[in-house]
């Protein structure tokens, strides 16, 4: 029965990808602190990590981003 779901990928409602979207805004924006929080966002960008549902990795797979662009982008590659 769960290789039926294998392919399912479910769609996003708005409140999701407004919730995914925010959670990298935060991150950028801890990236510019210093100390502590801006090393873990620094983690967090980096990390391969992808069944957390809340990773990077995840949350791009989620909202169809391509993390290496993003991560392009801020700075991090």
């Amino acid at each position: 029965i769960y290789t039926a779901f294998d392919e399912f990928e479910p769609e996003l409602s708005h409140g999701e990808a407004s919730l995914f979207c925010a959670i990298l805004q935060t991150a950028v924006s801890d990236l510019r602190k210093s100390g502590y929080e801006g090393r873990r966002a620094r983690e967090y960008f980096l990390s391969d990590e992808q069944d957390y549902l809340f990773s990077f990795q995840s949350i791009c797979s989620y909202l169809k981003l391509d993390p290496d662009s993003l991560l392009r982008d801020i700075g991090l590659s």
